[in-house]
């Protein structure tokens, strides 16, 4: 059975991207704060409300993908195979977000949340989302490192 997303999930994506991309190029030429929703949904053609069915809000926009990062973080982590470290994981996976969404929008993210606190806030939250998932997978690191070390130190 065929499981690619329908054309209209396609065009929903296209438009979740285009909205983020110019909302991002706003408030790097604008800042932040000096960009509504109304600027960036005149900027696409289209109505707030349209805004509104793809993010709740402006601040949305730039953590968006945290969101659906943190999830495949999580899934990457549950999924890993019996020999491989979390932290190899987690960076195999985190270079792999760098390389898709290219190091220049990276740094001009942690540039545009860094400049505001309330940004740079929840910028700190997400964070913290992050190092929870990987401290709920090193239990199952330390156990196999330990049985190793036990194996080791019983055969000797």
């Amino acid at each position: 059975m065929d499981q690619r997303p329908t054309l209209r999930a396609r065009e929903r994506q296209r438009r979740h991207l285009l909205i983020a991309d110019t909302a991002l190029r706003l408030f790097a030429e604008r800042g932040y704060e000096d960009t509504t929703v109304q600027d960036i949904a005149a900027a696409v053609g289209m109505a707030p409300r349209t805004f509104f069915l793809h993010f709740p809000g402006k601040d949305d926009v730039l953590f968006d993908l945290d969101v659906r990062r943190c999830a495949d973080l999580a899934a990457r982590l549950a999924e890993r195979p019996p020999d491989s470290g979390a932290l190899d994981v987690a960076e195999r996976v985190v270079h792999g977000w760098i390389t898709e969404r290219g190091a220049e929008t990276e740094q001009l993210l942690a540039r545009i949340i860094g400049a505001s606190p309330p940004l740079a806030a929840r910028a700190r939250l997400q964070a913290f989302r992050y190092q929870e998932l990987l401290a709920a997978a090193l239990p199952a690191l330390l156990a196999r490192a330990t049985a190793a070390a036990s194996a080791v130190l019983g055969a000797a």
